[in-house]
């Protein structure tokens, strides 16, 4: 946090905090900083397994009426997941139950909602495709599915890694839409190198075409989904490859990862190569900070190799590490990627360290202060995030965490969450 009290007066007034003048210039005198408003933590649902599903590794998203909806990855009638709603008063609706393989198993990402109100998202196992590994009795390469708003479900494509097609497989990101391409995601795996593909899709069932094809030298196992600017560039993260794999914190994983930019005619450039020190293993999207910069996370590395929280010159391809986590208060290993409030504030989760070791919320301000909002107590709060944060026009931040909550579940089945700042 910043030192100096005068500095600290513009933070003050965002967090509605006020002094007296004669106080204010006492504390500057002194050079001590004034708390900052308590966190106002609210738990708005406690996933039990079955039916209303287990272990949410995805984050949320909104609509008008205030309404929640996410993806957890077990539980429901069939014990492969489902789709589910929250209300404004917390009361949870599952709008589909994932039942195997034909409509896909396991979502893991947060889902993409169209203006007609149809949820788009995607399964890590299922499907009929081939040339996948099982997952205990689920087989299939993963799906793209489609839910309407009557609750039925459309497989958009099914991915097939068979050595005919090279689709990719075991997509574990979410969607985002361009008017041009229409869907566009990532597979960590499968491609004709086996190390993850960027792919488009429109509604059409099985329309899948391949964008592009990872190779470790220019990374490998694309963990996140993209973001597109306004020129319709795509960008995105590889946990892995980029080189430097003979030696050093990566040896054997082909590299540290990498952070690409992909034009809209498929072609791929290599804006930073992480080594260690400046992160390793970015399993995040990025988030479009300005025109000119990104900002994102690492789930390791930085100083203490608990991961870090970067800013990336787009252009110059300059990385900048802003905050390295320390596996203590401030928390350990981000997964999430981040969003940003109108001052400039970003906001993540990290899903260890804090007070307890079960994962904090922190926001990481413009200078590159950070701030742990909430550390979780692995008990009914819930644990271990790996979810971003949906944040709403009123700077109300809700979130899942994959932990916690329900012991019907070993090492709970996850909660809902409210965090006020």
């Amino acid at each position: 946090m910043p030192r100096s009290g005068r500095h600290n007066l513009g933070r003050w007034r965002e967090l509605g905090i006020s002094f007296s003048p004669a106080a204010l210039a006492l504390l500057a005198a002194l050079n001590v900083t004034p708390p900052a408003r308590a966190q106002t933590y609210n738990l708005l649902h406690t996933f039990t397994g079955t039916p209303d599903g287990a272990n949410p590794y995805a984050g949320l998203i909104g609509d008008s009426s205030g309404n929640l909806y996410g993806t957890a990855f077990y539980g429901g009638a069939g014990g492969d997941g489902v789709v589910y709603m929250l209300d404004s008063a917390g009361n949870e609706t599952v709008l589909y139950s994932f039942m195997g393989v034909k409509g896909g198993a396991n979502p893991q990402a947060a889902l993409l909602r169209d203006s007609s109100g149809n949820l788009y998202g995607t399964t890590v196992y299922g499907g009929a495709g081939g040339g996948c590994s099982c997952n205990g009795p689920l087989c299939g390469c993963g799906t793209v599915f489609k839910l309407d708003t009557a609750g039925t479900e459309t497989v958009v494509n099914t991915f097939d890694n068979s050595a005919t097609a090279y689709e990719g497989e075991n997509p574990n990101s979410g969607l985002i839409w361009d008017t041009a391409l229409g869907l566009c995601g990532t597979a960590p795996a499968g491609g004709g190198f086996q190390s993850g593909i960027v792919y488009t899709l429109g509604t059409t069932p099985n329309s899948l075409n391949v964008q592009y094809v990872f190779h470790p030298a220019t990374g490998k196992h694309p963990n996140a989904g993209l973001i597109r600017d306004s020129s319709g560039n795509l960008y995105g993260t590889t946990t892995e490859g980029g080189g430097g794999g003979t030696g050093g914190p990566c040896a054997g994983q082909s590299g540290c990862g990498v952070v690409f930019k992909l034009d809209s005619a498929g072609n791929e450039t290599d804006l930073h190569h992480f080594s260690g020190p400046d992160g390793e293993h970015p399993n995040a999207a990025v988030l479009l900070y300005s025109a000119d910069t990104l900002y994102g996370t690492t789930s390791d590395g930085g100083a203490s190799g608990y991961g870090v929280v970067f800013m990336l010159d787009i252009a110059a391809g300059t990385e900048t590490v802003l905050h390295s986590f320390t596996g203590g208060a401030d928390g350990a290993n981000p997964y999430a990627s981040l969003i940003r409030d109108p001052a400039g504030n970003v906001y993540g989760t990290t899903v260890n360290g804090g007070a307890s070791g079960k994962g904090v919320v922190f926001m990481v301000d413009a200078s590159g202060n950070e701030t742990t909002l909430y550390s979780f107590t692995g008990g009914a709060d819930g644990a271990n995030p790996y979810a971003g944060l949906l944040r709403d026009a009123k700077g109300r931040l809700y979130g899942t965490t994959y932990g916690g909550g329900s012991t019907a579940c070993s090492g709970g089945c996850g909660v809902v969450f409210q965090l006020i700042p």
